[in-house]
Order: C-alpha cells, then sequence, then structure tokens
C-alpha cells in the first residue's frame, strides 16, 4: 500500500484491525467471532466511506 500511495495512488488506511481493536478494548460485539457480525460490517463500512471521502 505504501508503494502505491509513493507512485500516487487514492489509498486508504484499513480499518477493519482499528474497529476490531476499539471493540475489544469497549466490550463491543461488533467482532469477527462476536455475536454481532453485521455490526462490524457496518461499522467497517461506514469508516471506509469516511476515509474515502
Amino acid at each position: 500500500m505504501a508503494e502505491l500511495a509513493r507512485r500516487g495512488f487514492h489509498t486508504i488506511p484499513e480499518s477493519g484491525r482499528a474497529i476490531i481493536r476499539e471493540q475489544m478494548q469497549s466490550g463491543g460485539d461488533a467482532l469477527p467471532w462476536g455475536l454481532d457480525n453485521a455490526a462490524l460490517d457496518r461499522s467497517q463500512l461506514t469508516t471506509d466511506i469516511d476515509l474515502y471521502r
């Protein structure tokens, strides 16, 4: 990813790991192995859209 950015391509940071880390710290259920996978999907999609803008 760093090389693509260096070459001028638009890149965004990978959000999944940050969301998982945040959910684990807060005791949330939006985890790949948690009860609410749909919440993880929504959170990641929303974050990625915001990062893209």
